[in-house]
């Protein structure tokens, strides 16, 4: 943590990486589902929890349409996970249609 206990964009990012390997990993996911989902919104965002698409109303770490900004990061990586769950079932397959279509 930096002397005024804010957290800089490095380690946000760090923090979020391991909280959704953490959720995966619950989920029972293996490491290539999270192979997947780290190359997807590092693709997306970089995993900035902050990152606007200025095309779009996109979000957030996983850029998912209408999020508000400042969207707490967990509940953005919850609300992105439950998305591909539910549109793609796999990370892997989020991924596929992304190298596909340029977007998930």
């Amino acid at each position: 943590m930096s002397p005024r206990g804010i957290l800089n964009k490095n380690q946000n990012k760090t923090l979020a990486k391991r909280y959704a390997k953490e959720k995966l990993t619950e989920a029972g996911f293996d490491v290539q589902e999270w192979r997947a989902l780290n190359t997807l919104w590092n693709k997306e965002s970089r995993w900035d929890s902050e990152a606007k698409n200025p095309k779009s109303s996109a979000y957030g770490i996983p850029q998912m349409l209408k999020m508000p900004e400042g969207t707490p990061v967990k509940k953005q990586i919850d609300l992105g996970l439950k998305y591909i769950q539910k549109r793609y079932k796999t990370p892997t397959l989020a991924l596929e249609h992304h190298n596909k279509k340029g977007w998930y």
